[in-house]
């Protein structure tokens, strides 16, 4: 699944001394939620998943009736049911999509930054458009706009971190837009890199004893 991955990753980073606990075993199953309709969160779930869960992700739709599927309100309910369920919240990270709820919210002023995104080499456009916005790693402002804004959001929502997939740290291997601006120009595809590691390392100091998890 979509989730697998970070999971797995999660799992592999906990063997080492951890931020915080994931509590796994009968009864303690991970739960990755994620409504199409993000529909009502009611108490009956929310109860549900306090006594079964050994870690909640929440993601939620650009569309839909977003009133209804209200992040900070699902973790209160949450937490009140058991305080120390871990809930993370869940996002692509290399790029940003403007495709789920977390993604819109954390590039929110994005557009009055166009300094900030990745630009074609030859015609100097921004790389993508629409809902894709992408930024570059390799820029130390780009990467101060993203952890601040990741931070903002786990402190608001309450949450106890954030999973972020698709974290690319060589688009060089991928379709697409991303991919074909790193491989017309090597040496900023090598700063991107860099600049993802400095990206990761960044958030996780911040975020600690929070998790970061990449995939």
């Amino acid at each position: 699944t979509v989730c697998a991955g970070l999971l797995a990753f999660a799992g592999a980073a906990l063997a080492q001394p951890a931020p915080m606990p994931i509590h796994g075993g009968p009864g303690k199953a991970v739960f990755f939620i994620g409504t199409a309709e993000n529909g009502v969160f009611d108490g009956q779930t929310a109860k549900f998943l306090a006594d079964r869960a050994g870690l909640v992700i929440l993601e939620a739709k650009l569309t839909g009736p977003a009133p209804q599927y209200n992040y900070d309100a699902i973790v209160r309910r949450l937490k009140e049911f058991n305080p120390s369920l871990p809930v993370l919240l869940y996002s692509f990270g290399g790029p940003f999509y403007k495709m789920d709820r977390i993604g819109a919210d954390v590039l929110e002023g994005l557009p009055a930054r166009p300094e900030l995104l990745m630009r074609d080499t030859r015609t100097g456009k921004p790389v993508g458009g629409g809902r894709a916005l992408f930024g570059n790693a390799g820029n130390p402002q780009w990467r101060q706009f993203v952890t601040d804004s990741i931070v903002k959001m786990v402190q608001k929502t309450g949450t106890d971190g954030i999973c972020l997939d698709a974290s690319f740290r060589n688009p060089a291997v991928l379709q697409g837009p991303h991919g074909e601006w790193c491989r017309k120009d090597p040496k900023a595809c090598a700063e991107y890199q860099t600049g993802m590691d400095l990206l990761f390392s960044g958030l996780k100091a911040r975020l600690h004893p929070k998790l970061a998890v990449f995939n």
